[in-house]
């Protein structure tokens, strides 16, 4: 089934990076990949806390928590039309800064399909908002 993954290094302590990741509301004002963020139960990064996200030349789509490593790591599932996405957001402390990985995984019927005519589209997304995190995590840090 398609997989898909950014890495980025950030120059930033990792407290900082996760403030940023995981301030999901605030993602719009870091990218061009999302146009908005409505949190349909709270604004915090909790298991079971659902999102509405808006992307441009994707239908909106409903994000669930499912796992959480606080200060570390967060993964939500979004499912619709036989497809099961599963986004993972990672840090790890390396080098004096942070790794930050994105990964979008999709299965289902009708996976590879869509991984194959959205594949372009979801690594620039994955690429736009790896920098975005990078770049609003560094001028935060300076």
């Amino acid at each position: 089934m398609p997989d898909f993954e950014f890495s980025t290094h950030i120059d930033a302590p990792i407290e900082r990076a996760w403030s940023v990741v995981s301030d999901i509301g605030g993602w719009p004002e870091l990218t061009p990949s999302i146009d908005s963020v409505e949190s349909l139960d709270t604004d915090s990064v909790l298991v079971g806390n659902r999102f509405s996200i808006k992307q441009p030349k994707l239908r909106q789509a409903v994000w669930t928590v499912t796992e959480i490593r606080e200060g570390h790591s967060f993964t939500w599932e979004s499912k619709r039309g036989g497809i099961t996405t599963r986004g993972v957001h990672a840090l790890t402390e390396e080098n004096g800064g942070v790794k930050l990985t994105l990964s979008v995984h999709q299965s289902g019927v009708l996976a590879g399909i869509v991984g194959v005519l959205a594949g372009s589209t979801t690594r620039r997304y994955l690429s736009l908002e790896g920098n975005g995190i990078k770049k609003h995590s560094e001028q935060a840090a300076s």
